[in-house]
């Protein structure tokens, strides 16, 4: 008999007897070599496991529990500028996301049932295509629009009746159906973790001369034809792409040299805010106008 003591344990649990009888046998200590020797069979084990070369990758095993362990991954290994997919479908997973939350850090939080077993191909699909989720989810429209382009051939030829051609409908419906849960599942992921640059944006967003529809208009309301104000603004970008500026990086004095019509005001009428705002058709960037289709879509998803 193994002499037993009376444990005062600070956990919300007990600790059971069987656990407290395996503590009793000898142990292996982190210094020791065999406990090494243990630990290099398992790092080999799981490179093996991953098909990784072990002369370009290393596993590396953290002792400690398990959300600590969780944490030093998460910070120590997630490569600058890299992003972390969480494959959130359990008590661990959905902590990783917590921490990755906590710390600021970028991640996808893949979230797959608890039930079930893991999508693979969902999974591959994740890896290969971040991090040009949004991207390669818009390039997977035609994926799907050529889906509904086939049945829609398909259908067009049947005649009034149920025919076996009906059964051409099942692998594009199915494919199409895959498709876009897939593309959902990721975009869940991104819109949840995405943090936006507004500088970055606001600095893209003035290159390429997009306020030079609006710098006509300016023109075309202050009295001068349209084709005359499509020639001034041609004069106006081949001066900008020779002095590698924008439009609105022009002092007065340079737009008075090519057109006498440009007053103070033109900066404002070709800010970006105001080439965003004024546009108001459905579909358009205007404020006004994604405001009112969020509304729509909101009333269409019963938010």
């Amino acid at each position: 008999m193994v002499e037993r003591n009376i444990l005062l344990n600070p956990g919300p649990a007990t600790t059971t007897d069987t656990v407290k009888m395996a503590q009793v046998v000898p142990d292996i200590c982190p210094r020791e070599k065999e406990f090494v020797a243990i630990m290099r069979e398992v790092e080999e084990g799981l490179l093996r496991i991953a098909h990784a070369d072990p002369e370009e990758y290393a596993a590396v095993l953290f002792c400690g529990s398990g959300t600590i362990n969780m944490d030093i991954c998460l910070n120590s290994l997630l490569p600058e500028k890299g992003k972390a997919l969480i494959i959130n479908n359990g008590a661990y997973s959905s902590r990783g996301a917590e921490i990755c939350r906590y710390y600021g850090l970028p991640f996808i939080n893949l979230k797959l049932p608890v039930d079930r077993q893991p999508d693979l191909d969902l999974i591959e699909d994740t890896l290969k295509k971040n991090p040009d989720i949004a991207e390669l989810v818009r390039g997977k429209t035609g994926r799907v629009y050529g889906a509904l382009n086939s049945l829609l051939t398909t259908m067009k030829g049947i005649p009034l009746a149920y025919n076996k051609d009906m059964q051409e409908d099942k692998e594009l419906s199915f494919d199409a159906m895959d498709t876009v849960k897939g593309c959902i599942a990721l975009f869940n992921g991104m819109l949840a973790t995405m943090k936006f640059n507004k500088t970055r944006m606001y600095h893209s967003a003035n290159q390429g001369f997009t306020n030079a529809t609006d710098a006509a208009d300016y023109l075309v309301n202050h009295g001068v034809p349209f084709r005359d104000a499509h020639a001034i603004v041609g004069q106006i970008v081949l001066y900008c792409i020779d002095k590698g500026i924008a439009i609105d990086d022009m002092s007065l004095e340079e737009l008075k040299a090519i057109s006498p019509v440009f007053e103070e005001d033109v900066y404002e009428a070709i800010s970006m805010e105001t080439c965003v705002n004024k546009r108001l058709t459905v579909g358009a960037p205007g404020k006004e106008a994604m405001e009112r289709v969020i509304a729509l879509e909101k009333e269409y998803l019963l938010l």
